[in-house]
C-alpha cells in the first residue's frame, strides 16, 4: 500500500507566480523529507511527540553519544550507535622465506620475513631498511659450522639486547656476560654471528621501535662492531 499521496503540480500559463508556487512547493516537500532522516540542533532535549511514524533520524545527544531513532505511533524509538574508528594502519607481517647469499639490502616490505643466511663470500652485508616502528626480521644461520657469517647493518640506529650463547670457555659460569652475548653498539655498528663458534640453526630476531633495533630473541655467539 502506498504512503505517499503527492500528485504532480501543474502549471498555469496564465498565472507566472504558480511557477515560484510550485518550485516552493517541491522545496517544502524536499525539507520535509531532510527533516524526517535528519536531527538539526542534536543537542537540544529530544521532541517526544514532534515528528511523524516512520521518521527516521540520526541524533547527537548532550553527552556526546549518538542515537538512531525511528518515530512509532507509540513515540520515538532509539537504538545507541557508536562511532566506528578509523582501523590504525600496521606493517603487514610476512611468513615468507627468502635466502640470501651475498650483500643485500632489505626494505620495508621484507619486514616479517624469515631471513635464510648462506653467505657466499666472507663478512658479507645485510642491511637493515631505514628505522620505522613495527618493523621485524628473524635471521637463521643456514651456513655451515665455520663458514662465513653476515653483517647486520642498521641505518643511523643502535642494535642492542641480549642473546643466548650456546658454548663457549665460559659458557657455565654464572656471570651475564658468560651466558649471554650483549649488544650495544653505537648507531650504524654492525653485529654478527661469530665464524668460529657459529652453527646452523642459529639465529637472531629483532623489532625496531621507530628509532632503534631491540633483540627479541636469539641463540648464539653474536658480537657487535667495535
Amino acid at each position: 500500500m502506498s504512503i505517499s499521496k503527492k500528485r504532480p503540480l501543474t502549471i498555469n500559463e496564465a498565472n507566472p507566480n504558480e511557477l515560484n508556487r510550485i518550485i516552493q512547493s517541491l522545496y517544502d516537500d524536499l525539507n520535509e523529507v531532510i527533516n524526517a532522516v535528519n536531527k538539526g540542533n542534536t543537542s537540544i532535549e529530544k521532541d517526544s511527540f514532534g515528528g511523524k511514524s516512520g521518521d527516521i533520524q540520526v541524533a547527537k545527544l548532550g553527552d556526546g553519544d549518538y542515537e538512531l531513532q525511528s518515530k512509532s505511533d507509540e513515540g520515538w524509538l532509539a537504538t545507541p550507535m557508536e562511532l566506528k574508528k578509523e582501523k590504525q594502519k600496521s606493517i603487514s607481517k610476512n611468513s615468507e622465506i627468502i635466502t640470501i647469499t651475498k650483500t643485500t639490502t632489505l626494505s620495508e616490505k621484507d619486514s616479517g620475513k624469515v631471513i635464510l643466511m648462506k653467505a657466499d663470500s666472507d663478512n658479507a652485508v645485510v642491511s637493515l631498511p631505514k628505522p620505522k616502528s613495527g618493523l621485524e626480521f628473524l635471521f637463521v644461520q643456514t651456513q655451515s659450522s665455520a663458514g662465513s657469517t653476515f653483517r647486520i647493518t642498521p641505518v643511523n640506529a643502535n642494535i642492542i639486547g641480549y642473546a643466548s650463547k650456546q658454548e663457549g670457555s665460559n659458557a657455565d659460569a654464572t656471570t651475564a656476560d658468560g651466558l649471554v652475548s650483549v649488544l650495544d653498539g653505537s648507531s650504524g655498528k654492525y653485529i654478527q654471528l661469530t665464524k668460529a663458534t657459529g652453527h646452523q640453526g642459529n639465529f637472531i630476531r629483532i623489532f625496531c621501535t621507530g628509532s632503534n633495533w631491540f633483540v627479541i630473541g636469539g641463540v648464539g655467539t653474536f658480537v657487535h662492531e667495535a
